[in-house]
């Protein structure tokens, strides 16, 4: 028999799964308290920010519905997700095929581990200089 912990609503101010009851915190996305284990140790959640600017309607809407299962909006063109290396390219697989190059514009920044910027679209990823502080 599966156990299901009850999401109550959220005092204002916090975030919807911030808060399990008052003064308790939900559990990490990738913490399974029936395993008793953190699935972190077998393998690793990276942060990743999703942000695009697409000029066509029926597109934007379809890629915003594809980016709801995997993050929260934080801005109209704009999502963070926490997600494991299979999650991120089953993201990269799934997006891809709903921006046209020519006219619109993806980019999805891996924040945590190592950082990787993967563009698609009508304007390029800025090099940065090398540069020296003394």
């Amino acid at each position: 028999m599966s156990r299901r912990r009850r999401i109550f609503p959220s005092p204002e101010g916090t975030h919807p799964h911030e808060v399990f009851r008052e003064g308790e915190h939900l559990d990490p996305p990738w913490y399974d308290p029936l395993e008793g284990a953190v699935a972190e140790m077998t393998q690793r959640v990276f942060r990743v920010i999703v942000i695009y600017d697409i000029p066509c309607d029926r597109r934007r809407s379809r890629l915003s519905k594809a980016l709801t299962g995997y993050g929260t909006r934080i801005q109209l063109s704009a999502f963070e997700c926490h997600l494991t290396p299979t999650q991120l390219e089953t993201l990269k697989t799934r997006v891809r095929p709903l921006i046209v190059e020519a006219e619109d514009l993806l980019r999805i920044y891996k924040l945590s581990g190592t950082p990787e910027i993967t563009v698609w679209g009508n304007v390029p990823l800025t090099r940065d200089e090398p540069y020296i502080i003394i």
